[in-house]
This record gives C-alpha cells, structure tokens and sequence, in this order.
C-alpha cells in the first residue's frame, strides 16, 4: 500500500447530512467560518445576531415538543414506533412514561433556556 495515499474520508456523507437536516447548527458554523477572518470585535458582534435568531428558533421548538411528549405520548409513539409492529393497538404504559418524563425534560430544559435568553 502506498504510503503517502490517505484514508478515504468515510463519514463525510453524514456531516453534509446533519448540516442539511439541522439549519441552526449550519447557520452557526457557516456564520463563524464566514467571521473567523473578522477582527475578534467585529466577529462577536457579527455572530450575536445569528446566535439570537437560533435561540428564538429552538427554544420554542423545545417547548413545544416538551407539552406534545407530556399531553400526548400516543402521537409519539404513532410516529416513531407504529410502524414497526403490526399488532400493536397503542403505547406500552413504559413507553408512555418515559416519553412523558422526556417531554417534561424537554419542557424544563426550554423554560430555562428561556429564562436565559430573557435575563442574558
């Protein structure tokens, strides 16, 4: 084998896909790569703007999928896991537990993003 060659890059494919399937994580990198040439000043404020506008797009998305796991745990499971059985009339009780426990995981962790951005 020669030497020199370098390994193939194999998970390239799944970093071009999670920037594709998250838009505020892409948002941040490409407004960092973009103002890393900046002057320090001039890239903090350049990046404020952008770090606002994902915050106030993932704090609702937070909030939201923390009530719908708490008040409706059935939606949960009709789109994650119905599709893989066949027999299955509903959610075990475990499963609807631990998807309310997530949800109100989710709900807390939203409300004190929340609290952050309002204070901060």
């Amino acid at each position: 084998m020669d030497k020199t060659r370098k390994a193939p890059f194999r998970y390239k494919g799944f970093v071009i896909l999670f920037y594709l399937l998250s838009p505020t994580l892409s948002t941040l990198a490409a407004c960092k790569n973009r103002a890393f040439l900046l002057h320090w000043k001039k890239r903090k404020e350049a990046c404020a703007m952008k770090d606002q506008i994902t915050a106030l797009l993932a704090i609702p998305l937070l909030i939201a999928l923390g009530v719908l796991c708490l008040v409706k745990p059935e939606w949960v499971w009709l789109v994650t896991e119905s599709w893989k059985s066949r027999g299955a009339d509903g959610p075990s009780d475990w499963f609807e537990a631990y998807t309310r426990l997530g949800g109100a995981i989710l709900l807390a962790v939203g409300l004190f993003c929340l609290i952050l951005f309002v204070l901060l």
